[in-house]
């Protein structure tokens, strides 16, 4: 078998073995890799190619009556049989024979095995020696893991409902309302970057009605927590960037301003009256930007390195995933008050406990695409 499968959903920005340890889980960091089946015979280490239980099958075994240097190898069944000199075929020699057999029999048993040299010594003929230690990951520490991974799939989606908002940052093309005003709210949030926005009476959307860059821009405030693992900004050019409309200083997007300059086809002209989808925006909009993931060489465990997810929505992540975990391990779901020691106490009968709402409020879209306060819909007077 192969290495461990996670079970993790696209959307899962929380790595299950950083959960385990939080949650003071030890074990399932080893055993959860698929071992392969091996053997020293005198110094020649053969190894199943997959790891896995199926390598215990094979066996390796020299024989006698070859010349050095025109060692002959065969198979037989899940058995390997290789003739040599005996005490004077040098394993450099069994190697060279045993690659080329395996180049010319591409579908036998040998292609599952390799053969690494120790020292190049002359061994003697031996009896069929199996490969020993193979391993499947279907272990009690696997079983765990997957465990963890299922609340880690729940616990996001669950925050992405609550938020109302993807975490994953997608591609959104939308197309929205004139509303005598210079400034578009998008209805995804946090707007990353700004692809292209057309305005047209007649929703054609051709070339001719996409607008220059420099007469919008992105308005919100400055995504410190990424900005700060892509290098220091200082603040005056931090807000010179943000004046000047630059892609280079990386921002929570709430709303896009346009020019209101009176210059055709730009929103002086068309934000005069109302018009039902004459505008088109395409934009980026999400908190995770990269993921990347990675196996583990010792624990065979796929490793996730998440790129600029806000430290308290990983954090909120991490405390619903811990409340589900000891609230299935009290096996007491679905109960709402329980008696012990003659004293009673009621359970929390909500999903999401309220110290976790606290920290996801900031996170919460509650009117037009601004953090908990009222849409800033307004005529701007931005200079050309």
């Amino acid at each position: 078998m192969a290495e461990y499968q996670t079970l993790l959903k696209p959307n899962a920005w929380i790595d299950p073995l950083s959960l385990a340890d939080h949650l003071d889980i030890k074990h399932i960091k080893i055993d959860v890799i698929a071992n392969k089946a091996e053997v020293n015979i005198q110094d020649i280490l053969w190894q199943a190619i997959l790891g896995g239980i199926e390598g215990n099958d094979y066996s390796v075994e020299y024989t006698i009556g070859a010349v050095a240097g025109s060692e002959v190898v065969s198979t037989v069944a899940n058995k390997i049989v290789i003739q040599i000199e005996d005490g004077v075929s040098l394993n450099s020699q069994i190697k060279i024979a045993f690659d080329a057999f395996v180049v010319a029999n591409p579908l036998s048993i040998a292609s599952n095995i390799s053969a690494s040299i120790v020292s190049d010594l002359s061994p003697n003929g031996v009896v069929a020696t199996p490969l020993i230690g193979g391993t499947n990951p279907d272990s009690e520490h696997a079983s765990t893991l997957r465990k963890l991974e299922r609340f880690i799939n729940r616990a996001c989606s669950r925050i992405e409902q609550y938020i109302d908002t993807s975490a994953m940052a997608k591609c959104f093309q939308e197309d929205l309302d004139a509303n005598n005003s210079n400034v578009i709210v998008p209805t995804h949030w946090p707007v990353k970057r700004i692809h292209e926005i057309k305005i047209d009476f007649n929703r054609q959307f051709s070339s001719f009605t996409k607008l220059l860059p420099e007469n919008y821009f992105l308005r919100g405030t400055p995504d410190r927590n990424r900005n700060d693992q892509e290098g220091e900004i200082s603040e005056v050019d931090m807000c010179t960037q943000i004046l000047n409309g630059s892609v280079d200083i990386n921002l929570i997007g709430n709303d896009i301003v346009l020019r209101d300059d009176n210059e055709r086809f730009i929103v002086g002209r068309i934000f005069a009256g109302s018009s039902l989808g004459s505008i088109r925006v395409t934009y980026d909009a999400g908190w995770i930007v990269g993921k990347e993931s990675s196996i583990d060489e010792d624990t065979g465990t796929t490793v996730f390195n998440f790129s600029f997810i806000p430290d308290d929505l990983e954090y909120a992540a991490t405390l619903l995933c811990e409340w589900w975990y000891f609230q299935r391990d009290r096996k007491d779901l679905g109960i709402t008050s329980k008696g012990v020691r003659g004293e009673n106490y009621s359970k929390i009968e909500t999903g999401m406990p309220s110290e976790i709402q606290d920290i996801l409020e900031a996170y919460r879209d509650f009117s037009f695409g601004q953090h908990n306060t009222p849409q800033r819909n307004i005529m701007l007077d931005i200079d050309s």
